[in-house]
């Protein structure tokens, strides 16, 4: 049985901004398998997780 895993990354509120960066994060990345993203805002930082099977 694979374990899901999270990792969570802060990025700039304003979309403008956070969106290359999470590309940036997600290409670099690109060999988890994720299985699902959750995003939310703490104390004005776009905060997203990820959950991925290692």
């Amino acid at each position: 049985m694979n374990e899901i895993k999270c990792k969570c990354v802060e990025f700039p509120l304003k979309a403008s901004k956070a969106e290359p960066r999470i590309n940036e994060w997600l290409e670099n990345n690109s060999n988890l398998n994720i299985k699902f993203i959750n995003q939310a805002v703490v104390n004005g930082i776009r905060r997203v997780c990820y959950y991925y099977e290692d």
